[in-house]
């Protein structure tokens, strides 16, 4: 059971707060609005004194010293419900006193049945205490005694695994060495590779050398073929105009002999 938490009582503190509450403005029931009744006489005395300061500067004299009265009132009325108010919280505090005796009185009475309490449930809790003492004891040694079983499984099952673990490391060894063999092979394998693509685009650009020389060997014998043609028609042109020349000096021979004779 949780003890109550004695805390001191602050009159002077309780009294602010009650004054600060229940501070209302005067004749605040009397308008259906929440605006003050100060406020509105102000609003009204300056609206009257704004209509009638043309008039008469008297009249608003008048209506400052009206102001200033009601302003006397309020303020007194203040003074009046703020004495009242601190009348009802002395009688409040009176009926707090003899709270807080009565408060007293059954704290000392719940401190006694809590002692008791406690002394009651300090045996019962060593009561348990040692049951459950001897009860984890016997529990203590079965699991030793299943820890020690666990133990020698534990046991065997590393050398086992030791075992195993040996053959796994030298089938590792030889996977790495085949594995090895095989990167040395791959590199070879790429090295040939690189070298019949070389050798490969040797002979790529050696054809292509060859189609080119082989088309110029057919352009040459092409231009050959038309010189040729071009040749025989020269020569035939020739020996025509030798035939022709041959005839003319047939006749001129001719024509020479008839005039010598």
């Amino acid at each position: 059971m949780p003890l109550i938490d004695k805390r001191p009582f602050d009159n002077k503190s309780l009294l602010n707060n009650s004054i600060k509450k229940s501070k209302v403005t005067p004749f605040d029931n009397q308008d259906k609005d929440d605006t003050p009744l100060s406020k509105k006489t102000e609003m009204l005395v300056d609206k009257f004194a704004g209509k009638l300061f043309s008039s008469s500067k008297k009249e608003h004299e008048l209506a400052k010293k009206m102001f200033k009265e009601c302003k006397r009132k309020r303020h007194e009325e203040e003074k009046t419900l703020e004495s009242k108010e601190v009348e009802n919280m002395i009688k409040k505090m009176s009926c707090v006193e003899g709270i807080k005796d009565s408060m007293k009185k059954m704290e000392e009475k719940i401190g006694e049945c809590v002692k008791e309490f406690v002394v009651k449930e300090a045996r019962l809790f060593f009561k348990d205490l040692i049951r459950e003492h001897k009860q984890c004891t016997m529990e203590h040694r079965t699991k030793e005694r299943e820890l020690d079983a666990m133990k020698k499984q534990i046991d065997g099952q590393v050398e086992t695994l030791n075992s195993k673990k040996e053959d796994f490391e030298l089938a590792k060894k030889l996977y790495e060495e085949q594995v090895d063999a095989l990167r040395l092979k791959e590199e070879r394998c790429t090295k040939r590779e690189m070298d019949l693509e070389s050798k490969d685009k040797l002979v790529e650009g050696r054809k292509k050398d060859l189609d080119l020389k082989e088309k110029q060997v057919e352009i040459r014998e092409t231009e050959v073929e038309l010189k040729k043609k071009q040749l025989e028609e020269k020569f035939m042109e020739l020996h025509s105009k030798e035939e022709k020349f041959k005839a003319q000096m047939q006749k001129v021979k001719s024509f020479v002999s008839q005039m010598e004779d």
